[in-house]
């Protein structure tokens, strides 16, 4: 019989870029699932919820971790299975993972005929904005030439889509269901979403070919 382990536990290597000198370059970043039972794990996601903001889906991942971690002395009649995982450039001593090197989070439900995601967070430093100028800002800022400062490019990207190819490569044989905000459904689909019902633009599911 193999041990239980209670804490985090490394499952593959994810693909995903990395800022340097000469620009973006691939980059493996450890896929590791969190266990809502070890007193590390949860503090990691206590933490996070505090730097990335308790209102964030950091919050709401680290609320359900909690509630998990509560159900040992509790009868649940077919109790939800959830499962909590984390994308960090950190490569080893999983045992104790680093709060700042955790690039992002993701919650799923585990169903028989499914996998939910219920929450995926990327850390907040690594996201770019979205917000692009309108043709009138444009206009403005030529006509007073007003130059305005270059976004910093974040060190690491494409941390959602490596999440996502993550589970689908854990869960080949599992379709995964979402609900979506608004802007986030591009993202989705350039992932390899599509709506599950027509005329609701925001469940998405992912199917293997």
């Amino acid at each position: 019989m193999s041990p239980v382990s209670f804490k985090a536990n490394f499952i593959h290597l994810t693909n995903i870029q990395n800022l340097n000198n000469d620009g973006y370059k691939p980059f493996n970043a450890s896929f590791v699932e969190i266990n809502p039972k070890n007193k590390n794990d949860i503090s990691l996601l206590k933490c996070l919820s505090d730097t990335w903001g308790s209102d964030s889906y950091a919050g709401s991942i680290y609320s359900a971790a909690l509630g998990d971690s509560k159900l040992d002395n509790l009868i649940i009649e077919n109790p939800i299975d959830r499962k909590f995982f984390a994308l960090t450039s950190q490569k080893n001593s999983y045992e104790k993972l680093d709060p700042k090197k955790v690039l992002g989070m993701v919650h799923i439900n585990n169903y028989s005929n499914a996998n939910s995601i219920e929450f995926l967070q990327v850390n907040p430093e690594y996201i770019t904005p979205l917000k692009k100028e309108s043709t009138v800002e444009k206009l403005f800022n030529k006509m007073f030439k007003i130059t305005k400062a270059t976004p910093k490019q974040p060190e690491y990207k494409h941390i959602g889509s490596g999440m996502l190819d993550s589970l689908k490569k854990l869960f080949p044989d599992k379709p995964i269901t979402l609900l979506s905000v608004s802007t986030a459904i591009k993202f989705y689909k350039k992932n390899g979403f599509v709506r599950e019902i027509f005329f609701n633009p925001y469940g998405l599911i992912w199917k293997n070919k």
